[in-house]
């Protein structure tokens, strides 16, 4: 497998996994709400993962019980903030794909549609990184299962794994991003920075 091939292979890993934990997500915000799996299906289909969170943390605000414990909500922010700092590194890869594809470390750029420099975004995507997030996701998917079974669900098999991937730390940090020194208001420059739709 060549440089190129290990890239999409690890792409192709990553976005699997993103949609499986959020799908975890959507499942942990029917659980929070109350409402029967059917019922949930029916009111948050469509409902995308940052959205989600948003509906999770507002149910957090008026629910008076254990899944609203200081404790709990430490550990869906530690978890949601993660899966938002890959959210907004998936879209700048899969919304502005790669500018520099011959090359083994490829920009993912949304210089094309940013109006500013503080808007342009930008992303080095190597096989490394794409697995680290993908191993932070399964964490999160992981740290919403745990609060599941300990509110009555059954363990699974595999919960020593589990267990294992959630004292690791995360593998994924945001790339700080160039501080532009031109006002809100001056259009970008044709240099690389970072990625956003």
């Amino acid at each position: 497998m060549n440089a190129y091939e290990k890239l999409l292979y690890s792409l192709g890993g990553f976005v699997l996994q993103f949609a499986d934990t959020e799908r975890a997500v959507l499942d942990t915000l029917t659980r929070l709400s109350g409402v029967p799996e059917e019922v949930g299906k029916a009111l948050f289909s469509g409902t995308r993962g940052d959205s989600a969170i948003s509906l999770i943390y507002r149910l957090l605000e008026v629910r008076n019980d254990s899944h609203a414990s200081k404790a709990n909500q430490d550990r869906f922010k530690y978890a949601f903030d993660q899966f938002k700092a890959i959210n907004e590194a998936r879209n700048l890869i899969l919304h502005h794909g790669f500018k520099d594809k011959a090359s083994v470390t490829p920009l993912s750029t949304n210089e094309r549609v940013a109006l500013t420099q503080e808007r342009l975004r930008s992303l080095r995507v190597t096989p490394e990184l794409l697995d680290g997030m993908t191993s932070d996701l399964a964490k999160i998917e992981y740290t919403l299962a745990v609060n599941a079974i300990t509110k009555g669900r059954e363990t699974p098999s595999d919960w020593e794994a589990i267990l294992r991937s959630l004292r690791e730390p995360w593998r994924y940090t945001s790339p700080a991003q160039s501080t532009p020194r031109a006002s809100s208001n001056q259009k970008r420059k044709n240099t690389p920075a970072s990625g956003e739709k």
